[in-house]
């Protein structure tokens, strides 16, 4: 108690004669402690204001450097296969999580946008285009194909055409799409019990064409978001390997232009060094041409 700094307010409470005791041995009034309260509790205001701005500086500085280290893809997607099967309902089903019982056949092409997140700091972007199965559009639907880096084929298991017509998909996939796109064949209606395609020969046919196989359920959800997540890891991993050979090619073309650098450098520095020597010799030929016998 020697020192009026000391005083806060989990101070012990005192009588009023003990007080006045405590502040005539001390030389202290009122005003005096009244004042050092006031400052004592001003630092303490101070200090809580610069832990808060520190605070937010941190959280800023991992959000920014967070970001910073984010792998952010982006991919054009499109849907293929026959009327009915089922194209705009896994569409709809991934977009937003619902199935709609009223039926709207696709005219030409539907785009949407969306983002999937596959781990802590890879981000996908998704330019999905839903289009129409009928024929009197398959030649409008086909200038969407260009730039394709993903395409879901879908079959109906419950209608035995729609698989049957799966030939002509591939067909038209070989003639129009980039040969570099990653390819998913998808039965749909896994919910149905009517199905007249065995799992077994569906998966035969996407071994044979080079595909990845999964069966889904629109109604119920049953694999729509591991559709898409399995399509688009496999395009990050293509793209990573890209990347890759890449990186590794332009490093042996750059290898193989600095050997030449050096080899065109080197014949140079031969020329010179000949064509300094014929220079020295033909001026040491005329010194004594010139000189007294």
């Amino acid at each position: 108690m020697n020192d009026y700094n000391n005083f806060n307010n989990n101070e012990i409470l005192f009588s009023m004669n003990e007080m006045n005791t405590i502040l005539e041995n001390n030389n202290l009034t009122i005003t005096n402690i009244t004042k050092a309260y006031d400052n004592n509790n001003d630092t303490n205001n101070i200090s809580l204001d610069s832990e808060k701005k520190e605070e937010n500086s941190i959280s800023k500085y991992d959000i920014e450097n967070t970001n910073e280290n984010l792998n952010k893809y982006e991919y054009k997607i499109i849907l293929l296969g026959d009327v009915n099967v089922g194209k705009t309902a896994i569409f709809q089903r991934f977009l937003t999580d619902k199935f709609s019982n009223d039926y709207h056949c696709t005219i030409n092409c539907e785009l949407k946008v969306h983002s999937l997140k596959l781990n802590n700091n890879t981000f996908v972007n998704l330019k999905l285009w839903d289009t129409a199965g009928t024929e009197k559009y398959r030649s409008v639907t086909r200038s969407y194909y260009k730039n394709t880096n993903g395409i879901v084929l879908i079959f109906d298991l419950t209608v035995r055409k729609s698989f049957n017509q799966l030939k002509k998909w591939v067909n038209e996939i070989k003639e129009y799409c980039p040969k570099e796109s990653e390819i998913i064949l998808v039965g749909n209606k896994s919910d149905c019990f009517n199905r007249t395609v065995a799992k077994e020969e569906a998966k035969l046919f996407a071994k044979k064409n080079d595909y990845d196989y999964i069966e889904t359920s629109a109604l119920n959800g049953t694999n729509v978001l591991l559709l898409f997540e399995t399509l688009s890891k496999k395009l990050v991993e293509k793209e990573k390997n890209n990347e890759s050979f890449e990186n590794k090619s332009s490093l042996f073309k750059n290898r193989k232009s600095l050997k030449n650098y050096n080899r065109t450098n080197s014949l140079n520095a031969d020329k010179y060094i000949k064509m300094r020597t014929s220079i020295k010799n033909n001026s040491i030929k005329k010194e004594k041409k010139n000189s007294c016998c």
